[in-house]
């Protein structure tokens, strides 16, 4: 399964350019058996591409028309009273293939990755001989993990949205455009550097900058590399008094604390090495429950 290289991939800086990643993962694909199955993101073109490596068969997933197992109808569930501490319930779709559709609503967590990753599952299961039924119930059972896009209570009845698992380029894009999506009295997005994408660092996180500025109210800035994106929304016209900036997550956490307001919708995402959901353990209602609710650093490099 490959579900995205992007435009700027993850650990670019260690590749001539994003078609050399692309070219690497694209020997998983080559490597795959007449036997196997090779499942591709339809909507990223460099994993669509890998198509053309393989001599399993190809099932693909995603919004376009022409993806097999089809994503449609992407909404925000939205609570009744967000401003009570009530968070938004997650999102619900629809999951198309061969003609046979299911509805989908997937609890606890935000954004259209939800969507992709259900997307992805989906199409595994078809691959492996269930039906869309089958598929339906299944995905029924999806909690999403620690750090990825989960909705967590803060203080002061806000709600944060923990995308704190890592990051790049495209899946800060992804989380900004949610939180903008996504009910909530104000916006805030508490950003993190972006590691490992080497020569298109500064052009990266002043992307993030000027997108930040259309879905936040208030944007925290945590790292030297994160400046960019404080340095482009002030260059935008983004209020230099509601843009801060931290060397470290923790102190953003604290400084943000006490400017917390009911109904408050607040992002925060960072590359690992940023150790971002320590922000969160500084503003959620729970912090006695980090170790079971947020992302830790050992199980993140178990994981990698």
């Amino acid at each position: 399964v490959v579900t995205a290289v992007g435009d700027i991939p993850a650990h670019v800086e260690f590749f001539e350019n994003p078609e050399d990643v692309a070219r690497e993962k694209g020997k998983l694909a080559a490597a795959a058996p007449r036997t196997g199955f090779v499942i591709l993101n339809h909507d990223d073109y460099l994993a669509y591409d890998m198509k053309e490596k393989t001599k399993a068969p190809v099932l693909t997933y995603g919004l376009e028309e022409r993806a097999e197992v089809r994503i449609s109808n992407y909404e925000i569930r939205i609570a009744k009273d967000i401003d009570a501490g009530d968070t938004p319930a997650g999102v619900s779709f629809k999951i198309d293939c061969k003609g046979s559709t299911v509805p989908m609503r997937l609890s606890g967590a935000l954004g259209i990755g939800a969507a992709y990753a259900a997307g992805a599952g989906a199409a595994v299961g078809i691959a492996m001989g269930m039906n869309m039924l089958e598929v339906s119930e299944a995905l029924r059972e999806y909690a999403p993990p620690s750090g990825r896009m989960r909705l967590i209570r803060g203080i002061k009845h806000s709600v944060i949205l923990d995308d704190t698992y890592n990051a790049s380029p495209a899946a800060v894009r992804a989380a900004l455009e949610t939180l903008r999506e996504a009910p909530g009295k104000r916006k805030i997005a508490v950003l993190g550097d972006v590691l490992e994408i080497g020569e298109y660092t500064e052009h990266a996180h002043r992307a993030i900058g000027v997108l930040a500025v259309q879905c936040a109210d208030m944007i925290f800035c945590v790292g030297a590399r994160a400046k960019f994106i404080a340095d482009e929304a002030r260059l935008r016209g983004f209020d230099s008094s509601h843009v801060f900036i931290f060397d470290d997550s923790r102190s953003a956490g604290r400084a943000l604390d006490p400017m917390i307001r009911a109904g408050d919708l607040i992002l925060v995402k960072g590359s690992q090495g940023m150790r971002m959901e320590q922000a969160v353990e500084e503003i959620m209602v729970h912090p006695e429950d980090a170790s079971k609710l947020l992302v830790r650093q050992e199980a993140y490099w178990k994981n990698n």
